[in-house]
């Protein structure tokens, strides 16, 4: 059985290091959806950093894994996406383009909600280089989120705090 595996988090929360170390950098039969290492990657060639490069790139970024997606549907790929998903309507389209027959999984590290989270968060932001979101920006995206749902389409649910520890479960674990 085919699986998408949609990761919530916020910028820094640990969803791309949670992809690297199930997945490793060049995982057989699994499509990384990630606009973020695409924008990465250019930047890198192009010898720039993804704040210089991400306002003239994103669009391209989202058609060419929006195109990469749709051939790794077709070859019933195991698909990661990659982004921060905060709210119930980007979950529900994401997991709208994928047929009955996958299996559909959310992995979300939910906003902190304690002082301690909050540092350990500005910590991680502030340790990536040539990656700097606002604090404003940071703080919106939590405000938006809504924790995810079964009735969003998910078989299954695993929330977790930014520590990684287990928070709630939800649906049918294989």
């Amino acid at each position: 059985m085919s699986k998408v595996e949609v990761l919530v988090g916020l910028p820094g929360s640990g969803k791309s290091t949670f992809v690297n170390n199930t997945f490793g950098d060049n995982p057989d039969g699994v499509f990384i959806y990630s606009t973020d290492n695409y924008i990465e990657n250019v930047a890198s060639a192009q010898s720039k950093t993804y704040d210089q490069i991400f306002g003239d790139i994103i669009k391209e970024a989202t058609e060419n894994m929006n195109n990469f997606l749709t051939y790794a549907i077709e070859d019933n790929l195991h698909v990661v996406w990659d982004q921060t998903n905060m709210s119930s309507k980007k979950r529900k389209g994401i997991l709208s383009k994928f047929p009955k027959s996958y299996r559909k999984v959310c992995w979300c590290v939910a906003p902190p909600r304690t002082p301690e989270e909050w540092v350990e968060l500005e910590r991680r932001l502030s340790s990536r280089e040539g990656k700097a979101i606002p604090h404003h920006i940071i703080q919106s995206m939590a405000n938006s989120y809504v924790e995810p749902e079964l009735d969003e389409g998910f078989d299954y649910i695993f929330i977790v705090d930014l520590f990684g520890n287990t928070l709630t479960e939800k649906g049918t674990k294989l």
